[in-house]
């Protein structure tokens, strides 16, 4: 966990904090120390991958902001993607390894850490779908388009308690002679 966090933590004061956590940590990891790579779902990444998410979880918990874990999303494929990049988002055994670890730290936090299954929403099949309730989420297979975008923070607001701001109304004015 790089220290900038803190001090960021430190300087705004969150009352919430909600953790995305994308494709590219899902590759495989050779933790320091260590000879061996490790892929999600082993033992050796689930720990590592664990260990970073508790330190992050206590971080926050110091600034006694609410933290909200989303799942990780499915991906598909990015156009000219290497070789090294097919064993990331896109490996759907992957997401559902960083997503059963995430389930399991906030599991240790209830006080604390809440889940909110992105997952779920944007890949409803339980694989990428590139349309979800008619909406083209992802034009690359990763990045929320503009559509999708608003899509995802219209079902996440009301999952984070957050009230809906009422939408200003036009009022126009007519007068007749």
């Amino acid at each position: 966990m790089k220290p900038v966090w803190g001090e960021v933590l430190a300087a705004v004061r969150p009352k919430r904090v909600i953790i995305l956590i994308g494709e590219f940590d899902l590759f495989d990891v050779k933790p320091v120390g260590s000879l061996v790579f490790y892929s999600p779902g082993s033992t050796g990444w689930n720990a590592a991958f664990g260990s970073q998410l508790e330190l992050l979880v206590n971080l926050v918990a110091s600034t006694k902001a609410q933290l909200t874990l989303l799942t990780v999303p499915c991906s598909g494929h990015l156009g000219a993607q290497l070789d090294e990049l097919s064993r990331g988002g896109d490996d759907v055994k992957r997401v559902m390894a960083a997503n059963a670890v995430i389930r399991q730290v906030a599991e240790r936090h209830p006080q604390t850490v809440k889940v909110i299954d992105l997952f779920g929403f944007l890949c409803p099949r339980g694989v990428y779908q590139p349309i979800v309730n008619g909406v083209t989420t992802r034009t690359d297979g990763v990045h929320l388009s503009e559509p999708g975008a608003t899509l995802a923070a219209r079902w996440l607001v009301p999952q984070l308690g957050i009230p809906a701001k009422p939408t200003a109304s036009k009022t126009v004015t007519t007068t007749t002679p």
